[in-house]
């Protein structure tokens, strides 16, 4: 009985090795695959990472060539990029008028890479605005007089009815000129407490570039006193045109305002008691002289020759939107300030104001103004698409 025993014993251990022996190999088996699904899984995830990086690129490309079309809506964006890593392929699925100063593009992008491919949208909007400051100076307008600190000069982008900075503010300076001569000049005639009082986004208080030139401004000025329901009114012989305790339109019902000077230097409209409005108020070849009370929402632009912006006295002034001023006799030491500014005067850039002004502005005329304006492109948002 003993030798039978033992045979049992080392059957029994034998068994029990290939048994373990199976496990084991299956378990190896098992990681194998694993390790090969895994890396499969990988593989898969980059290509589908970098087809989707693509077609991010794709949409930063659009968005390019969407900055670069003075068309409105933009035309629509097509093409496709070979790169190193892949492809992406673009196309305009439409566009759309937002406002006369917004267009919308919605564009889908399909970056490519190895077997993988991504697909993703975006509506991409291109905002221009009618001035690239909360006040602009062009042509020979290079004179400045900022006197006292009691004046306060916003490029930050305000609501008219909050009163309140409206978010995702872009860079701008509170006050514009053409040339780096001009804002040297006024920049360095500046105190420190005069700096605190012109406030801007990542830019100085006085900025230089070329948009809106004075050519420009002056088409403005001519276009818009050329509409029919504007209001025209000419500065009477002795030169001066008192106003005060007047309307000129709402946000509701904004009008467009046009005066007059004569050929001579030297007139000017003085607004002397209570003046509200919105819209569009020009002033050609005479000087704005504000010294009551007012408010204003929309433009203000000051065209032609011999023509000043000033402000002073106690009463408060308010102007939401943006002011112009062409100059269009050239500059010297000896001419008088373009801009003065003394006294409680608060010029806030406002978008929603300058929309207004320009749902007043002929078609045309805004057509042939946006090379010469600033825009700014946004992405609203985006999506992957999938089949």
């Amino acid at each position: 009985m003993r030798p039978h025993s033992l045979n049992y014993d080392h059957g029994m251990v034998l068994f029990s090795s290939l048994v373990i022996l199976a496990l084991l190999m299956a378990l190896g088996i098992g990681i194998y695959f694993a390790v090969q699904n895994n890396h499969r899984i990988s593989a898969n995830l980059r290509l589908g990472s970098v087809a989707f990086y693509l077609a991010e690129s794709g949409i930063e490309w659009s968005k390019d060539r969407i900055r670069s079309i003075p068309a409105h809506p933009p035309d629509p964006v097509e093409g496709t990029e070979n790169l190193a890593s892949g492809k992406f392929s673009v196309y305009t699925v439409s566009t759309t008028e937002i406002s006369p100063l917004t267009g919308g593009s919605l564009v889908r992008s399909t970056g490519s890479f190895g077997v993988s491919s991504q697909t993703v949208e975006a509506l991409i909007t291109k905002t221009y605005d009618l001035s690239d400051a909360a006040i602009a100076l062009r042509g020979g307008a290079g004179g400045v007089a900022l006197n006292g600190d009691s004046f306060f000069v916003s490029a930050m982008d305000h609501d008219p009815a909050t009163r309140q900075v409206v978010p995702g503010e872009k860079a701008r300076s509170p006050i514009s000129v053409a040339d780096e001569a001009a804002r040297l000049r006024i920049d360095q005639g500046l105190t420190d407490l005069q700096r605190a009082n012109l406030v801007g986004q990542n830019a100085g208080p006085v900025g230089a570039g070329d948009h809106l030139p004075g050519g420009d401004m002056a088409r403005l000025a001519n276009d818009v006193c050329s509409v029919p329901s504007a209001i025209i009114v000419t500065i009477p012989d002795d030169g001066l045109l008192f106003v005060g305790n007047e309307a000129w339109g709402n946000p509701s019902a904004p009008q467009i305002r046009c005066i007059t000077g004569l050929p001579s230097a030297g007139d000017a409209v003085a607004v002397t008691g209570a003046v509200t409005g919105a819209g569009i108020l020009v002033v050609r070849d005479a000087d704005l002289a504000l010294n009551g009370p007012f408010h204003w929402e929309g433009l203000i632009v000051l065209s032609g020759s011999n023509g000043r912006f000033r402000t002073s006295g106690d009463p408060v002034k308010e102007i939401f939107g943006a002011v112009l001023i062409n100059e269009t006799t050239a500059y010297s030491e000896a001419s008088p300030p373009s801009l003065e500014l003394q006294g409680a005067v608060r010029v806030f850039f406002s978008r929603a104001a300058l929309a207004t002004a320009a749902r007043l502005t002929p078609l045309s005329t805004l057509s042939a103004l946006r090379p010469g304006l600033p825009s700014e492109i946004t992405q609203k948002y985006w999506r992957a698409m999938t089949d």
